[in-house]
């Protein structure tokens, strides 16, 4: 029996605050006391806040467990799901992926009904674990769901008892984010400098952050991380998540803050003078990096493959291999290209992302607003499978790094 790869989507956006939720739901307003960030700093893992619930994980015994706590941090939904994701609520079901199902339980944490498929696979606009937005896996709007298959190219809708509804034609834009009335903006440079401005432009949270997620505003909260810098050595950082509201307080501890520092160390100066005194190894990939980058290696569980990571400060050389699924456009509006990083927009194209043979060269920016610089390319096979080196860097790095861009270009030529 032939399996077919099942991609779901959420294909509803955010319904009005008023009528999404109750009247109780709509004062549920997180207030950040001491007792709530004492409740929430004990999970590895938290989510946005929808009709007063939020999702939260523990990891126990190499084990992902996953429940909901309310506005006050109690947990209602107790922390025993096993799943390799678990969603936001809409319209009282939230969905919890698990062994190739797509379940939907209720405010109890009880199922209401599971979607069985063979070869189902979680889609989730992920960044980490740590980090769970509405938009990350289906929800419902006006009592019904869409689940994209791309083997069949048809949306499939179905109602809150999971019956099908209806069919349509697969429509490339039907995947969309949650637009809210906040968005995040850059300040600087380093792993920490994102904070969050109102439509009109005027900043509401200081860039101090890694990273703000904006969307589901129902709550007063909004999920946010921050990162060490991983040091002079070149080490990738760790990253802590956490809640912050409108008054810029937060949930992370002392401790987590204390480690957190800017990038002070790492100028234009100081990278030009590093790769000139640098020594340049050659990988078993065909590029040379310089000795000062520090090289790790990073799996991404979302698509199965490993990124081999040289790093000097944020500027990192990435190298992977991926399946034929990567010459897809879909690859390049939510692909993974280095640790923890994201495309956020592609501004140049040399070729067809498209076509299954051959090199190209892509460019834009990743989601902490740096710079990416992609190269591909695919030997001559009957199956593609292509091989990706890409040089992510700060603006600011833009002359300095130009060695680096150079070993991208002339990669597999």
């Amino acid at each position: 029996m032939k399996k077919y790869q099942i991609t779901i989507y959420c294909i509803c956006c955010l319904l009005s605050l008023l009528t999404d939720c109750s009247s109780e739901l709509n004062n549920g307003i997180v207030k950040i006391t001491p007792e709530f960030v004492l409740a929430v700093q004990k999970y590895d893992a938290l989510g946005e806040f929808s009709e007063g619930l939020a999702p939260v994980g523990i990891t126990e015994n190499a084990t992902q467990l996953w429940g909901y706590i309310n506005t006050k941090g109690e947990e209602v939904i107790p922390c025993k799901i096993e799943a390799l994701k678990v969603g936001c609520f809409s319209e009282g079901l939230a969905c919890i992926v698990k062994d190739e199902k797509f379940s939907f339980i209720d405010r109890e944490g009880k199922t209401v009904f599971t979607i069985d498929k063979s070869g189902a696979t979680c889609s989730a606009e992920e960044i980490s674990f740590e980090v769970i937005t509405k938009s990350d896996l289906p929800f419902f709007k006006n009592g019904e769901c869409g689940l994209c298959y791309t083997d069949y190219d048809k949306v499939i809708y179905v109602d809150k008892k999971g019956r099908t509804i209806r069919e349509e034609t697969i429509n490339k834009t039907v995947s969309e984010s949650i637009i809210g009335k906040y968005e995040a903006f850059s300040e600087g440079e380093g792993y920490n400098n994102t904070g969050l401005k109102d439509r009109n432009g005027d900043i509401v949270i200081p860039a101090k952050y890694n990273n703000i997620f904006t969307g589901v505003e129902e709550s007063g909260v909004f999920l946010a991380t921050i990162a060490d810098n991983g040091g002079e050595d070149g080490m990738m950082p760790e990253y802590y998540v956490g809640y912050v509201d409108l008054k810029g307080n937060d949930t992370f501890t002392e401790q987590q803050k204390r480690q957190i520092q800017r990038l002070k160390a790492a100028s234009p100066d100081a990278l030009a003078k590093a790769i000139k005194e640098a020594k340049w190894i050659e990988t078993e990939q065909g590029f040379k990096y310089p000795d000062i980058m520090k090289k790790s290696n990073t799996e991404i569980e979302e698509y199965a493959y490993d990124i081999d990571s040289y790093s000097w400060y944020n500027v990192e050389l990435c190298y992977f291999g991926a399946g034929a699924w990567a010459t897809e456009e879909y690859f390049f509006e939510k692909g993974i290209i280095a640790p923890y990083t994201k495309i956020r927009e592609t501004t140049y194209t040399s070729g067809d992302i498209n076509e299954l043979f051959g090199s190209y060269i892509v460019s834009g920016f990743v989601d902490d607003g740096r710079i990416f610089y992609l190269k591909r390319y695919i030997a001559t096979s009957d199956i593609p499978h292509p091989d990706f080196l890409v040089l992510v860097y700060p603006e600011v790095f833009q002359k300095e790094v130009e060695p680096l861009i150079d070993v991208v270009r002339k990669w597999k030529n």
